[in-house]
């Protein structure tokens, strides 16, 4: 068995971080769900329908995947564990992307008492936003560019 290049043991641990990322979405996901919306008391506007349906269910998915994942990267060496995170980082990519244009499309839309909808530019979300929406997709991209490197799919046996 060949040694383990560094880059794979780096993917893993952030791998692993990125469970732990998920495992906050998700319970952040739970929590607005719970009390009603961002603002609680029962108000909703598109942070709290966007973030929570389809959220919860894939967020749980995706961090129980990376969880096991990132021990699999640990532990073997098998094509199966490559194609398993290939397969992990592709639906990072869709779901993030998606969740991100969501969130991008929406930023500053509020609504008004009667029902309309107004656009507004909401200053203190945007860096905030930025980072959660673009980090997952260029960690996703750069793990998908290093393990189509000849010297990973040789470690994985391709």
């Amino acid at each position: 068995m060949s040694e383990r290049p560094s880059g794979v043991t780096l993917v893993a641990i952030l791998t692993l971080l990125s469970s732990g990322a998920l495992f906050m979405l998700w319970v952040m996901s739970n929590v607005l769900l719970v009390v009603g919306g961002p603002y609680g008391g029962g108000s909703i506007d598109w942070l709290y329908v966007m973030i929570n349906y389809p959220t919860i269910p894939i967020s749980f998915i995706l961090l129980v995947y990376a969880f096991f994942l990132s021990i699999g990267m640990f532990k073997l060496t098998t094509k199966y564990v490559w194609y398993a995170s290939i397969l992990f980082w592709l639906v990072t990519l869709v779901f993030f992307s998606w969740w991100g244009y969501n969130i991008w499309r929406n930023v500053g839309l509020s609504y008004n008492e009667d029902g309309s909808s107004t656009w507004q530019l909401v200053y203190s979300w945007q860096y905030e936003t930025i980072i959660v929406t673009l980090l997952p997709l260029a960690y996703s991209i750069g793990c998908l560019a290093y393990f189509q490197t000849q010297k990973i799919k040789d470690y994985f046996h391709l």
